[in-house]
């Protein structure tokens, strides 16, 4: 939840990212490589063909946006001392991508990705509408 609330403040890439060293950057790599191989979870970087969220033998955000948008981003998240392959977007369904926010968690295992965690997020913005007058556009002169 707080890389969440950390990336909901800047969602950019490069947010949640910070430099590794040693064995925890060939851990991060590994895994980056993984999840882009033809077989990953994100194929040659291809925006549109990324994961949904692992189910973990229950259906996760039912009813819910359940793929990730494509401004999704990898980044390293530690948990016990292990480094893994975090995952942070908005939810989509189709064309329609809302304002949730995914997050999940892969760790490299046998060489093959293994689904950690997931959480969907539901944002709930302000009921702020903004609206402004426009003019009508100067007739055209034929």
């Amino acid at each position: 939840m707080a890389a969440v609330a950390r990336y909901d403040r800047s969602p950019l890439p490069g947010t949640l990212g910070r430099p590794l060293k040693g064995a925890a950057k060939a851990a991060y790599d590994a895994m980056v490589a993984a999840a882009r191989a033809p077989s990953g979870i994100a194929p040659t970087g291809d925006t549109n063909s990324y994961p949904e969220l692992p189910a973990f033998d229950a259906p996760i955000a039912e009813g819910e946006m359940t793929g990730y948008g494509p401004e999704a981003t990898f980044f390293p998240i530690d948990f016990r001392g292990e480094t893994l392959l975090g995952f942070i977007g908005h939810g989509h369904v189709g064309w329609r991508v809302n304002s949730d926010w995914m997050l999940s968690v892969w760790r490299l295992k046998g060489g093959k990705l293994e689904p950690v965690a997931s959480v969907y997020v539901k944002v709930k913005r302000g009921a702020l509408l903004l609206s402004a007058m426009v003019p009508a556009p100067a007739p055209a002169v034929h």
